[in-house]
């Protein structure tokens, strides 16, 4: 029984000491990750650092080099640490699961939020308002006999889209909602309006002329278009915000150095001939792999696909004094494509580059010229994988 619980506690102590591993330390002070650690590559990590108490939530953007620079910034991950019933946690925690490139260089954002009182939440709504009321009024033109808008439906929807999303930038939703778009109620409202005529604005103001009831309904569609809108965001303030107190930027981490890989393969295969009294034959074949990905950052078909070229090891007899070997190499080589089906094994498949070469004291057929051919192979081959390192 002890010896089962010593080992249990030594295969725990292992198991956090290969974790606390791929734990990154931010230093607050500094601006900086703690000891200038480089950042994990190729597998998942966490970031953590201090928590101030004022801090409810902590966002980390991961960026490309210089990604933060461009016009629109498109992070390529992000995570957050909410401040949950623990209120006296004095340090954040954020799980990354997305897996870094070695050998390169990133930027990280990190966002720190507070909690908006109810006063800042009510002014926030009423500016959202305030900025899809104004739109509305610079959109709906009226002229002389209807109303009409100053663009495309579609266009005024993706506008009003927009204004909604920049609007809340710099705030966090604790209870993870998230504005997408206006509701189709909204584009159907806008469809009808850009397909209005003033004749429908003259029914329903009988008293009034033609200019001042088209001014009217105007007026109506904007007040029903605005309750509308008001409607649909009005959720996002229902459980409170959290606001942007403080952004920090690291530049230019660097990852960490990987190995780079040159994968060999070797094999059989058969060759599909067809020509002559020959069917098919086959031999040991060599040549290098090429993967369309890594394993541990492309999605699993990909890692497991590649590009193969090689050669064979011999020449081949195909009867009446004629030869297939290869052009430029003197045997035939091949390119193809291959799957691996079990760790080591792959199954590949291609074409093979051919050159014909005649015995010239053969009297079955004259000595033509040589000619270059393609045929189609199959076969398995074993992948071995060489490390290597390349200095600067």
């Amino acid at each position: 029984m002890k010896k089962s619980l010593l080992t249990l506690c030594i295969v725990a102590y292992f198991g956090l000491v290969a974790f606390a591993q791929d734990v990154i330390t931010y230093d607050y002070q500094k601006n900086m990750v703690e000891n200038n650690q480089q950042l994990p590559a190729e597998k998942h990590f966490a970031i953590t650092g201090f928590a101030f108490e004022e801090v409810a939530v902590v966002e980390i953007k991961l960026y490309t080099k210089n990604g933060l620079n461009q016009k629109k910034p498109n992070p390529l991950y992000k995570a957050t640490w909410q401040r949950g019933m623990d209120t006296e946690a004095k340090s954040f925690y954020v799980p990354i699961a997305y897996k870094l490139r070695g050998d390169q260089e990133y930027d990280i954002e990190i966002r720190y939020y507070r909690w908006a009182n109810p006063t800042e939440i009510q002014n926030i709504k009423a500016d959202l308002n305030s900025a899809l009321d104004a739109y509305l009024s610079q959109t709906l033109i009226s002229g002389k006999s209807k109303i009409s808008l100053s663009g495309q439906w579609s266009e005024a929807l993706d506008d009003l889209n927009s204004i909604a999303r920049e609007s809340l930038t710099y705030y966090y939703s604790p209870a993870s909602l998230k504005f997408e778009s206006f509701s189709d109620l909204i584009a159907d409202k806008l469809k009808q309006i850009d397909k209005g005529s003033g004749s429908k604005a003259k029914r329903l103001f009988v008293n009034k002329s033609k200019r001042e009831a088209v001014a009217a309904e105007r007026e109506k569609d904007i007040e029903e278009l605005d309750a509308m809108l008001r409607q649909e965001v009005s959720f996002l303030f229902n459980s409170g915000l959290a606001v942007l107190a403080e952004s920090r930027v690291m530049d230019n981490l660097e990852t960490e150095h990987t190995r780079n890989i040159l994968t060999f393969h070797g094999g059989y295969s058969g060759i599909f001939f067809n020509r002559g009294d020959t069917d098919y034959e086959s031999s040991f074949n060599a040549g290098i792999t090429l993967p369309f990905g890594k394993r541990d950052l492309a999605k699993p078909f990909w890692s497991k696909s590649a590009i193969l070229a090689g050669v064979y090891f011999k020449n081949f007899d195909l009867g009446n004094g004629e030869r297939a070997t290869g052009p430029f190499v003197g045997v035939p080589f091949y390119v193809g494509l291959g799957y691996k089906i079990l760790p080591f094994v792959r199954l590949i498949g291609g074409a093979v580059i051919l050159q014909s070469e005649y015995d010239s004291s053969s009297t079955l057929n004259p000595i033509p010229d040589e000619e270059i051919y393609f045929k189609p192979f199959v076969g398995l081959t074993l992948d071995l994988d060489i490390w290597f390192n390349l200095r600067k």
